[in-house]
């Protein structure tokens, strides 16, 4: 088993190393502060979605076969969840995918320096894509399918991303609106 712990030190080695590099070129402190958030983000998805790896039938996902670890039917996991499931598992399975993926639709835009729709929203659909194939991939490789490549993880993080997408525009909107206003006073 390949354990969280080196997702955390990947994470962490390459946010030393970016911190040094944007010190020694003594860039923006601020744009180096939004994005080692970011990587830091990244390095939480990375350890919670893809971590740990199994790399043996008999450690995790013996049985599993290619074929039930692709789900490409759209709300067939989700509706049942909301159907009959309790509310842990509401909160577990939707609620927490829906959030997982927020930080992304505020903090891309501001990293890109650009909000129009069409720049950022496909980022927001690749990026829970990438998520997802790099589930599948790891599986392959690994030849042990204990999480599963599911459309419905899609949807959900998509629409997290969404969500924090429109939260980066009202607040954008709102501090323009307020910096205009206080520079005319």
């Amino acid at each position: 088993m390949i354990s969280r712990v080196y997702a955390y030190i990947a994470g962490t080695l390459l946010l030393v190393v970016f911190v040094a590099f944007r010190i020694v070129k003594h860039k923006d402190i601020n744009r180096t502060v939004l994005i080692s958030c970011f990587i830091l983000y990244l390095t939480a998805i990375a350890a919670i979605t893809l971590f740990p790896i199994y790399y043996s039938h008999s450690m995790y996902g013996a049985g599993k076969t290619l074929k039930n670890a692709v789900q490409l039917k759209p709300f067939r996991t989700i509706s049942p969840i909301l159907k009959y499931g309790s509310n842990k598992l509401i909160t577990e399975q939707i609620f927490c995918n829906v959030i997982m993926t927020l930080p992304f639709g505020i903090m891309f835009p501001m990293i890109l320096k650009r909000r129009k729709p069409y720049i950022c929203l496909p980022f927001m659909i690749i990026f829970p894509l990438l998520i997802e194939g790099m589930q599948l991939l790891l599986g392959m490789i690994a030849g042990t399918y204990y999480r599963m490549c599911d459309i419905d993880d899609v949807i959900l993080n998509t629409l997290g991303a969404a969500v924090g997408y429109i939260i980066y525009i009202v607040f954008s909107f709102i501090c323009s609106g307020y910096y205009s206003s206080s520079e005319k006073s």
